[in-house]
């Protein structure tokens, strides 16, 4: 869209120019580096409330399962840590819609060296589900995942030595560990083992298939025995770090590297009785370690993963329909990021969980919300409105002395003269909004010099910055209208300050005016 300016004499000038959007950035919650020391096998995972949790191998405390939380901006142990009794490798952590967190893995302290254990947090401390070392045999690749009705199950590749290391499922029924239709039931080794339940409940798993020339396989239990998702095989090649997700339709996305394409990432999806590619294969600019994806409540899959381009740095992509764009800045991290795990919460804010070697110890990151847009400037016991496009944030305010904000609706009411940032909050993670308030208390007086109006706008964003020019500081009321002098937008501005505006209307020609103590100037804009 066009700005045109039709220039008249005014007893002031207004001056139109852009500004740029930010694009938005990952933030740390809490500190960089918060756990006791160095990890290993991080994963995350968010309760329904959003509030992130993490597991991994605890080097600090004897290689022992570890979990923490964040809660009230900063990360808390969940139960003591170094929980389990042994050493652990493959932590994988779910959480169930009751908000019990549950973590799988191969425990060093079982009968059998390497057999999976679950354990829970009773609100008290952790205990055994079932057993301590459940499976027969060594289990390799764990993942877990619980359903909608609190049912735990764990995949892993069950190495028994002889018996190769075949895919097995079993579930919790509420007093003993059972198998999900036959154990070891791949047609060969299964590595990479990865699980995900539909609504249904219908449980899917995805992993490297040793008999089908390493390619990936997902096969579901269809309640008495499973069966191949779209045929086994479906990868055109060899795929490393399966990983699958299921979206809120109950279609099934898995990532992989792809060694077909130089070790670069790909995704497919089950699509009408087919595995087809989503977006193009390869589509990450280098080769991939530990990806992992998920995906958001409106169907958009993202995925994380350690990126060799950037120095094995962090790097978030997402599909937007028709080709995967990078999320926030290319190998984000500030140092290299291991066990890269992703979580997204109900409003679509992705979380990244990773052994950060930068600093040695586990980092969590968030996405700031978009944006935040509004009148930076307004005068001493007057309101004006904050708006962020992303969903389910809580707005709040770091001087009350200067500004109160409504923390459901972004309204803010000036209260006395100085700048106070307003934030935007979305599970620990905030854009910021700095107000300017002004006592607006100067009369004008002589104002005799006539001026040109100027614009130069930022079509992209439908976006300008006004700026009165007075001889004296006074506040100003901007009313725009169009042709049929309809009021299209009206808020209070204030003289020799910068201003945004955010005029989003159809082509045409609309009047602004400032409505002063002394009077009103008008001019007319063009909008093409």
């Amino acid at each position: 869209m066009k700005y045109l300016l039709k220039n008249c004499l005014i007893p002031f000038s207004i001056v139109f120019t852009s500004f740029a959007t930010h694009a938005q950035s990952w933030t740390p919650l809490g500190s960089r580096g918060f756990s006791a020391g160095e990890v290993e096998y991080t994963s995350l995972a968010l309760d329904t409330g959003g509030t992130p949790y993490i597991a991994f191998q605890d080097v600090a405390n004897g290689y022992k399962a570890t979990v923490m939380k964040y809660s009230s901006g900063s990360w808390v142990n969940v139960g003591s840590p170094g929980f389990s009794i042994g050493g652990v490798d493959n932590t994988s952590i779910a959480i169930s819609n009751s908000g019990t967190p549950y973590v799988a893995f191969w425990d060093d302290a079982a009968t059998v060296n390497g057999a999976a254990t679950v354990m829970k947090f009773n609100g008290a401390g952790w205990e055994y589900v079932g057993i301590e070392g459940f499976s027969a045999f060594q289990a390799a690749n764990l993942s877990i995942a619980i359903d909608a009705g609190g049912t735990p199950y764990v995949v892993y590749s069950d190495d028994s030595g002889f018996l190769f290391s075949k895919a097995t499922v079993k579930k919790y029924d509420g007093s003993t560990w059972v198998n999900v239709g036959a154990p070891r039931f791949s047609e060969g080794n299964a590595g990479w083992t990865s699980i995900a339940i539909d609504a249904s409940g219908t449980p899917y798993v995805a992993y490297q298939d040793d008999s089908n020339a390493k390619k990936a396989t997902v096969m579901k239990f269809n309640g008495s025995s499973w069966i191949a998702v779209g045929g086994v095989g479906f990868s055109a090649g060899e795929a490393d770090f399966t990983s699958i997700a299921i979206d809120t339709g109950g279609t099934p996305y898995v990532l992989y590297e792809d060694h077909g394409k130089d070790d670069k990432a790909t995704v497919m999806k089950y699509s009408a009785g087919n595995w087809v590619t989503v977006g193009i294969p390869g589509f990450s600019a280098g080769a991939v370690y530990w990806p992992s994806i998920a995906i958001d409540p409106f169907g958009t899959p993202y995925v994380a993963y350690q990126d060799s381009v950037d120095t094995d740095y962090a790097t978030v992509m997402k599909f937007n329909g028709s080709d995967w764009v990078t999320v926030g800045l290319e190998g984000f991290s500030a140092g290299e990021a291991f066990y890269t795990s992703i979580a997204i919460n109900g409003q679509g804010t992705p979380f990244i969980g990773y052994d950060d070697a930068g600093v040695g110890a586990a980092t969590v990151v968030g996405l700031s919300p978009a944006v935040i847009t509004g009148i930076d400037t307004v005068c001493a016991g007057t309101t004006t409105d904050l708006t962020d496009t992303t969903s389910g944030g809580i707005w709040s305010s770091s001087n009350t002395s200067i500004a109160l904000v409504s923390s459901g609706t972004g309204i803010v009411t000036a209260v006395a003269a100085g700048v106070d940032t307003i934030s935007y909050t979305i599970s620990g993670v905030s854009s910021t909004f700095a107000v300017s308030v002004n006592s607006c208390t100067s009369s004008i007086k002589n104002i005799t010099t006539a001026t040109a109006l100027n614009i130069s706008p930022n079509p992209a964003h439908n976006v300008l910055t006004l700026h009165i020019s007075f001889p004296q500081n006074e506040d100003a009321t901007i009313i725009i209208t169009n042709m049929l002098g309809e009021k299209v937008k009206e808020f209070i501005s204030y003289t020799n300050t910068d201003t945004q505006i955010q005029l989003n209307e159809p082509p045409g020609v609309y009047f602004i005016s400032a409505v002063m103590k002394d009077g009103t100037a008008t001019s007319k804009i063009l909008l093409e």
